[in-house]
């Protein structure tokens, strides 16, 4: 077990919050996600003059719901390694996967 000690200093705040989320169990975040959907989505699509989503619909689909039981999986054995580039590196694939608007009110709904 090698341990690796990252540059918390290049590190974003959305980065954080992405660590934050990956702290969760995935029930919950998909559960957080599906909230952050009901509630900031339908705002976005009027902004943009198109049919509203069906609110009660899942954020992630099946491929989506296992992408999340994987990366939380892999952040967890991360920090039981204590592999911070890992957890950086994971926490950069959460935002690239899910971008920055998701990851913020997902991070959100969490702490809500």
């Amino acid at each position: 077990m090698s341990r690796s000690t990252a540059n918390w200093g290049n590190v974003t705040l959305i980065e954080f919050d992405a660590l934050s989320t990956l702290r969760r169990e995935p029930a919950d975040i998909l559960q957080a996600a599906k909230e952050y959907r009901r509630r900031y989505l339908p705002a976005l699509v009027v902004a943009h003059d198109e049919p509203a989503p069906n609110p009660d619909a899942p954020y992630f689909n099946e491929v989506g719901e296992a992408w999340v039981a994987r990366i939380v999986s892999d952040y967890a054995t991360a920090l039981r390694e204590g592999d911070e580039l890992d957890e950086v590196r994971l926490a950069r694939e959460w935002v690239a996967a899910v971008g920055f608007l998701a990851t913020v009110g997902i991070a959100k709904a969490l702490r809500a």
